[in-house]
């Protein structure tokens, strides 16, 4: 009896990898049978692939783009994507008070006052930071569609907001603690360029008690709504809370659903938010809102993840060195039957609905959660087969 046991499990230690081989094999043939390619020469994109999307961006009521930040070559492809669409709003990955601060600069100040503007503070700016980053806000508002921004308040983004609520408010007491936050957020964040293990001021005691004065005082509903919303942010990063950081981003969204339900949107923020089902960190995000949202519409969303193979990404920060993408490695690992069928230099457009029926139809096991909510959340996977650096 013990003889027969080992034999089981020694013939079932042998089947089970050459059963995810066999999986893993499949899907990579049903990826090449499912993909077309297309090129970017830099300054516009063209072939099949490229007319794939550009058809299924035209017809549908929401597109959503699910990302890995960084690159050069992600943001000249929303910004083609936009310019196919005929967007109303472009809804970015950034709390709503800075991208508010930073649209405003754009349509009002002249060009050598937005340059001295970015100068001081676009290092504040997260993602928007980057060149290519901001040079799709700022053809957004050129197009006259508008920004909205709908995330937590950066740890880093302080002196930008306090800047502009001692602007603004009305209240001298309230005047002399944003000015003191703003001075205080500007040496913590020199201190942090030089050495990324000092404290950001958003984190310390100072910064908690001065919210606690400013709770004391008459302010306007508007400074009333981004104090809460620091305080919100702070408590995200303190006891790093990603369900309550999704929770925040789709209260932004529903307390604003007036202002974009019925137009044409494009959503740009991280792969792991944009799928329309479950995402990719197992909570249901603002890419199944959307999806929600545009279905009662009566339209559909079109969800697309743009990722490199290979190459380079930079850093949100000044100073800070690049990082090497490697597709064998971490998430991305998870996307290597995909990555298998990409060579060459052409960018490979995924069609993943004739896969995700296999998958609905029983005809397609998938052993990786992540992989399987890929292929089930979006309807389009990307791949650039090597990406660079974006920079300030």
């Amino acid at each position: 009896m013990k003889i027969l046991i080992r034999f089981v499990l020694a013939v079932l230690l042998f089947l089970i990898p050459v059963s995810l081989f066999s999986q893993d094999s499949l899907l990579a043939g049903l990826a090449k049978d499912n993909h077309a390619t297309f090129t970017y020469d830099g300054k516009t994109f063209s072939g099949a692939g490229w007319e794939m999307i550009e058809k299924k961006v035209r017809s549908a009521g929401n597109v959503l783009i699910g990302e890995d930040h960084f690159t050069n070559e992600i943001p000249a492809f929303a910004k083609a994507v936009m310019h196919t669409g005929s967007f109303d709003n472009l809804i970015i990955e950034m709390d709503p008070y800075s991208t508010e601060i930073i649209e405003n600069s754009i349509r009002s100040l002249s060009d050598e006052e937005r340059t001295a503007f970015n100068k001081e503070y676009q290092s504040r700016f997260s993602f928007y930071a980057l060149a290519p980053e901001y040079e799709l806000l700022k053809g957004a508002v050129q197009d006259s569609i508008n920004l909205m921004g709908a995330e937590q308040i950066a740890k880093f983004a302080g002196r930008l907001i306090f800047q502009h609520l001692k602007d603004i408010t009305e209240n001298e007491r309230a005047r002399s603690i944003y000015r003191s936050m703003m001075e205080r957020s500007e040496k913590h964040f020199r201190k942090f360029l030089s050495d990324p293990d000092q404290t950001l001021y958003f984190m310390t005691t100072h910064f908690s008690k001065q919210l606690e004065a400013l709770d004391t005082l008459a302010l306007s509903g508007y400074e009333d709504s981004v104090i809460e919303d620091m305080r919100i942010s702070r408590s995200i990063y303190s006891q790093d809370d990603h369900k309550r950081r999704i929770q925040l981003m789709k209260r932004i969204l529903l307390n604003r659903l007036g202002e974009w339900y019925r137009d044409k949107n494009l959503f740009k923020y991280g792969a792991v938010h944009m799928p329309s089902g479950e995402s990719l960190l197992s909570i249901y995000d603002i890419g199944n809102l959307v999806l929600n949202v545009t279905d009662a519409e009566f339209k559909e969303s079109y969800h697309i993840a743009v990722v490199a193979k290979s190459g380079m990404k930079g850093s949100p920060f000044p100073g800070h060195p690049h990082s090497e993408i490697d597709s064998d490695k971490g998430m991305l690992s998870r996307l290597s039957p995909f990555f298998s069928v990409v060579n060459g230099n052409k960018w490979h457009a995924f069609n993943m609905a004739p896969i995700r029926n296999k998958l609905k139809n029983g005809n397609l096991e998938i052993s990786n959660v992540l992989l399987e909510r890929v292929i089930k959340g979006y309807d389009t996977l990307v791949i650039i087969p090597e990406a660079t650096a974006a920079g300030f």
